[in-house]
């Protein structure tokens, strides 16, 4: 009665040990290769990444040409504002109120 309870056994004891152990092995094989593989995925990112902000800040650098015609701009802006209040405090002093008499 109690092996009619307890059921057939289809496969012996050492074989479902031994499938099991190769089902685990199989599966710990797959979770190191998914690390490494996803590992290698975030060290090929980071390094785009650095590589990318590198090459841009380095491209927006301006030249010499570009600095030295900058300050050439910045001196000629600074002149034209001293000449245009040159030329207001000219008109001032010659169009005053004694003078038109």
């Amino acid at each position: 009665m109690s092996e009619i309870a307890s059921g057939p056994k289809l496969i012996e004891p050492n074989v479902f040990f031994n499938l099991q152990n190769n089902l685990k092995i199989c599966h710990d094989n797959r979770v190191e290769y998914y690390s490494y593989a996803f590992n290698l995925v975030i060290l090929i990112a980071f390094v785009i990444v650095v590589f990318l902000s590198l090459y841009f800040s380095y491209r927006k650098k301006p030249t010499q040409y570009e600095k030295e015609k900058k300050l050439y701009m910045d001196q000629q802006a600074v002149l034209s504002k001293i000449r245009y209040y040159q030329d207001q405090q000219k008109n001032i002093l010659t169009s005053s109120p004694i003078n038109n008499l």
